[in-house]
């Protein structure tokens, strides 16, 4: 994929502040609001952010998560 043109060149991003840049380490394009991220987020490029992170304070059970849909 070209960083002009592929399948996820969507007005979406363009119209809602999104910046279309080429990670520092596979070479891969991507998607992002922040200006400062350089590499696509993707393992093994980056490691992942939310394990032990969670986005949550409550902790819930698999079958609470089911149920919050």
């Amino acid at each position: 994929m070209t960083q002009e043109t592929g399948p996820l060149e969507l007005e979406f991003f363009t119209r809602n502040g999104f910046m279309r840049k080429k990670c520092t380490s596979c070479g891969s394009y991507f998607w992002t609001l922040d200006a400062g991220r350089e590499r696509c987020g993707d393992p093994p490029c980056s490691e992942y952010e939310f394990i032990g992170n969670p986005p949550t304070k409550y902790r819930y059970t698999v079958d609470e998560m089911r149920d919050a849909s």
